[in-house]
């Protein structure tokens, strides 16, 4: 019996896939069917089941020694989340479980838009709207970018050490850069792009 993990590793012909550190083996979707590359065994595992996490429907095939039989569990994953805050007047507060299982807190001041990834959400005070993009996130980043800022525009960033909800505001006509892991909420989407690492 092989018993194996797969992680969410990214995504690659507009799909997810995954990884297993066990024979280099990964979960893909070809273009056509999913199946499982770097198999240590006689035969190919596919699975003809159109959809973004493919749980059932696995077979064997181009096998001639052994039967084999698929389980497959779905773990605990970290999706992403958009959020918006158009109440005038209002902060919103959400509260999540991050994708290392980590207790954050985010708050949204008006006029602010973004995005973050959990496994779940802890509370929502119902000022402004958050909801699940449907996109699966993976391994936290922990990479530090630069990022150029055109004004006008406020952005709040996670910084280089992994500390959340720093804020910088650039005055219209003016330019600014940081180093981030991320930029975590905006005013202005058209006011910030990533240039390179820190």
């Amino acid at each position: 019996m092989l018993n194996v993990s797969f992680t969410f590793t990214g995504y690659q012909n507009g799909r997810p896939y995954w990884t297993s550190t066990e024979y280099g083996m990964q979960i893909i979707w070809n273009g056509t069917y999913w199946e499982i590359i770097n198999w240590p065994y006689n035969g190919t595992p596919v699975n003809y089941t159109d959809t973004d996490i493919p749980l059932t429907g696995w077979q064997l095939i181009d096998n001639t020694s052994i039967t084999a039989t698929f389980t497959v569990n779905l773990g605990e994953c970290c999706f992403e989340y958009s959020f918006t805050n158009a109440t005038s007047g209002s902060m919103l507060n959400i509260q999540y479980i991050n994708c290392n299982y980590i207790p954050q807190n985010i708050d949204v001041p008006f006029g602010f838009t973004g995005s973050f990834c959990a496994t779940s959400i802890l509370y929502s005070n119902n000022t402004g709207s958050y909801s699940l993009t449907g996109d699966l996130c993976s391994t936290p980043n922990t990479t530090c970018y630069g990022w150029e800022l055109t004004g006008p525009v406020t952005v709040y960033y996670t910084d280089c050490e992994g500390i959340t909800g720093n804020l910088i505001t650039v005055g219209s006509g003016s330019f600014n850069s940081i180093c981030a892991r991320s930029i975590d909420a905006w005013n202005n989407e058209s006011g910030f792009y990533q240039q390179g690492f820190c």
